[in-house]
């Protein structure tokens, strides 16, 4: 996640804690739980002080991907019945 990286770059650790606790609550509420556990991780490494290292954001970024390919399928699916 560009917008991550850049926030932790800056070293506004605050924002980067709040975009991830924002985008483990809309993954959860999506039933997205890989999107959701990633970031809960990295706010907590974040709480912590820690380095967030290029693998989890990549881990991130990935879980994102399928999160947005699942949303995707659905309205494609919704689309399909709605027409058919």
């Amino acid at each position: 996640m560009e917008e991550l990286s850049k926030e932790l770059e800056k070293g506004q650790h605050e924002q980067a804690e709040r975009l991830m606790h924002n985008v483990a609550g809309v993954a959860g509420n999506f039933g997205g739980e890989g999107l959701m556990q990633s970031a809960r991780i990295i706010e907590h490494q974040i709480q912590q002080h820690e380095k967030i290292t290029e693998a989890q954001i990549t881990d991130l970024t990935d879980e994102l991907q399928n999160f947005i390919t699942a949303i995707e399928m659905l309205t494609e699916r919704h689309h399909d019945k709605a027409v058919g």
